[in-house]
């Protein structure tokens, strides 16, 4: 009887892990992305603890960002403030108002567990509009995203 229980609920998880990948896929998410809302729904993660967050720094002072969107003029210098909860290596891509992405990171580095990073300072430059700053989590050596967090900033 407990293997046929278990049997069950071994084919219950697969089915819930594939339907989950199909529509995060369908969705646009990459696996990692995916595998971690899997794994908060799964009760393996912590639910209202994102893995990754990020804030804009304009003068060292954190801006709050409205739906995460902040508007800043051109020229403006600003760092990004990032959080993990867990190690990894961070990863920033810039997406312009054309939509065309950084094909390698403009910035990397390994965080700890718990730990904030601070990128370097950054300018505001080009054309106008929605620049799209996409901070991305990685194991060590690993092609796939533990997590991502976009920021979007209206350049004016």
């Amino acid at each position: 009887m407990a293997s046929r229980f278990l049997k069950l609920a071994l084919a219950v998880f697969i089915g819930a892990a594939a339907a989950f990948l199909v529509t995060g896929l369908a969705r646009g998410e990459s696996p990692g992305q995916t595998w971690s809302r899997f794994a908060v729904w799964a009760g393996g993660g912590s639910a209202g603890k994102p893995v990754l967050t990020a804030g804009v720094l304009v003068g060292g002072s954190e801006h709050a960002a409205a739906d995460g969107r902040i508007g800043l003029p051109s020229g403006t210098r600003f760092q990004l403030r990032v959080h993990s909860s867990r190690a990894g290596v961070v990863h920033l891509h810039a997406i312009n108002p054309q939509g065309q992405a950084s094909d390698k990171p403009l910035w990397t580095a390994d965080i700890a567990a718990g730990a904030y990073l601070v990128t370097p300072v950054l300018r505001l430059e080009g054309a106008q509009g929605k620049e799209t700053l996409s901070v991305r989590l990685k194991a060590p050596g690993a092609a796939s995203e533990i997590a991502r967090q976009d920021v979007q900033i209206w350049h004016q």
